[in-house]
């Protein structure tokens, strides 16, 4: 796990996922009070928080008022919402190693509704890249991307059972996708996806629907995601903007 903060913390981060990782604490289980933890580590509460904070946003924990902290289901995706990362890159910061196997890399015109997000003309070439991402060999989610194909032909030999698209875009293409924009909803495995899965089908499913854009606001990835319903975790920091009108009579 790589955090980007004091040694301090970080040492205290090793020792809180000696209890998650290493069978202390397995997922769903509690973690020691803070006090014990903080007793146990040789660090500071203030310490040990900042620890704490670092692990939740990484997805490894999760606090609960009054409770305490908990370990999180052990291949679990979280998602902060406060930075774009690709899911190699989560995966490798919480210790998983990723992987995929490809069900697709293909050119084909864009339909209506893709010609519309990519703001290219109806039938415009677009490749379609579908994957069953893995944590540690898990299936974890099924992944489709469509980019114009212009674009990506320069990725149609990449090896995309351990290549990142992202780095790929950026490495190999000299594209950045600076911002996305995304789409959650929940609904039922189809019989496809769950195979692909191991899940029954309508089992829940969580997807992600986003379109990715560059720094200058052009969009040029479509990527919908459909993640097993215990292997998401999305987390937002929510501020309202304004107050309560009271009406008067």
């Amino acid at each position: 796990m790589d955090i980007e903060v004091s040694p301090a913390v970080s040492y205290a981060a090793q020792g809180i996922l000696s209890y998650a990782r290493k069978g202390l604490t397995g997922p769903g289980g509690r973690l020691p009070s803070e006090r014990a933890l903080s007793t146990e580590l040789l660090v500071s509460r203030t310490t040990l928080r900042a620890a704490l904070r670092e692990l939740e946003n990484t997805g490894v924990i999760s606090g609960r008022p009054q409770s305490g902290w908990y370990v999180t289901d052990d291949r679990t995706v979280a998602d902060n919402s406060t930075e774009l990362e690709s899911f190699t890159e989560i995966a490798g910061k919480r210790g998983f190693t990723p992987s995929s196997r490809v069900l697709g890399f293909i050119e084909r015109p864009a339909t209506l509704a893709e010609s519309e997000r990519l703001h290219v003309p109806p039938a415009t070439p677009v490749l379609e890249l579908r994957r069953v991402r893995l944590l540690d060999d898990v299936p974890t989610c099924v992944d489709t991307a469509v980019l114009p194909a212009k674009i990506g032909r320069a990725l149609q030999d990449e090896a995309f059972e351990h290549a990142s698209l992202y780095e790929r875009l950026q490495t190999v293409c000299g594209v950045d996708i600076a911002r996305t924009s995304c789409v959650l909803r929940a609904h039922g495995a189809s019989q496809e996806t769950a195979e692909y899965l191991n899940l029954d089908p309508g089992e829940a499913l969580l997807e992600l629907d986003s379109t990715g854009y560059t720094k200058d606001g052009v969009p040029i990835l479509i990527s919908v995601v459909n993640y097993r319903g215990d292997a998401y975790r999305f987390a937002a920091e929510l501020s309202r903007i304004g107050s309560f009108i009271q009406a008067r009579d």
